[in-house]
């Protein structure tokens, strides 16, 4: 089953709140949650580039900070 992207203005809208905690969240240094925030966005609309663009950052610097501690 392929995954549906809510197109209405709830859809929008949670997508949009989704990227802004996100990048609340890398502004503060908090790697975990900007990649956690902009995967929920992309689960609501996987075809969101800002949601895509936040994730693909996010989860390189946390896959970077990981690397780092040695987990």
């Amino acid at each position: 089953m392929a995954a549906r992207a809510w197109t209405g203005p709830i859809g929008r809208g949670t997508v949009g709140g989704r990227v802004h905690q996100g990048d609340d969240a890398l502004g503060r240094g908090n790697v975990a949650d900007a990649e956690l925030s902009y995967r929920l966005a992309l689960k609501v609309d996987p075809a969101d580039v800002r949601a895509q663009e936040g994730f693909v950052g996010a989860a390189a610097a946390l896959a970077q900070v990981q690397f780092e501690k040695g987990d």
